[in-house]
């Protein structure tokens, strides 16, 4: 897999024609395309649809978490549309998650599933606090991983600073997806765990999720030039 390949650009911009532009620019210099949940449910399938268009896979950031049933009708709508990738929330449990997989066997089987587990905007002192969860944030993004390997998820979501510990419990077996990725020059924003494209990469990360950095640059495109140099500079 190519440092192409793993940047992962979230169209995370005012409207769906905007999100279409910047996808058209940046088409030649990223792997896959993360579609705004906000943009599909404004333009519906005509929005994937012309991203597809563009040769890049699609990746659907709903983060579904619902009955089980629930998830499954979602998740069977989604896979018709011809997207590759769709979020389900880990914490919505093992049968949520098998329900999805399912609905996706039902459908063919092309569209992956990811189960994020614990949000990039947390640290660990919400996490004790708001949760009442007293182990440690690794811990609680073994045991969600745990989980969606059982369902026969393709993989999870995770911030970059878990990637060690998921890859040794793990292996190869989970796809990793990493968003937190800032450079040494990017703010972190409303990220609290993040890690540099190179350092994400060389810890285990499948494909890295990029927006600000990118997204809110002057030039969008040596931005994401930027990203694939980092990572290529990553130790292997």
């Amino acid at each position: 897999m190519t440092a192409r390949d793993r940047l992962v650009l979230a169209l995370d911009v005012e409207t769906p024609a905007l999100a279409l532009e910047l996808a058209r620019r940046t088409a030649s210099s990223i792997g896959v395309f993360k579609a705004s949940p906000a943009h599909v449910y404004q333009d519906g399938e005509a929005y994937i649809a012309a991203l597809r268009a563009l040769g890049r896979p699609v990746f659907l950031d709903l983060k579904l978490n619902d009955i089980p049933e629930t998830v499954a009708r979602l998740t069977r709508q989604v896979a018709r549309m011809g997207v590759a990738y769709l979020t389900v929330h880990t914490t919505g449990g093992s049968k949520m998650m098998a329900a999805a997989q399912a609905a996706v066997a039902e459908t063919g089987g092309t569209l992956k599933l990811l189960g994020v587990t614990v949000l990039t905007s947390f640290d660990q002192e919400q996490v004790r606090t708001e949760w009442a969860v007293t182990a440690s944030i690794e811990e609680r993004v073994l045991a969600l991983a745990d989980l969606a390997r059982g369902a026969g998820l393709h993989g999870i979501v995770c911030s970059p600073l878990e990637l060690k510990a998921v890859r040794a419990r793990f292996g190869t077996a989970l796809a990793t997806v990493v968003p937190g990725i800032r450079s040494s020059t990017d703010s972190a924003g409303d990220q609290k765990r993040t890690m540099s494209p190179a350092e994400a990469v060389a810890a285990g990360a499948d494909y890295i999720v990029v927006g600000r950095p990118i997204v809110a640059q002057p030039d969008p495109v040596a931005a994401a030039h930027r990203m694939t140099h980092e990572m290529e500079e990553a130790p292997q």
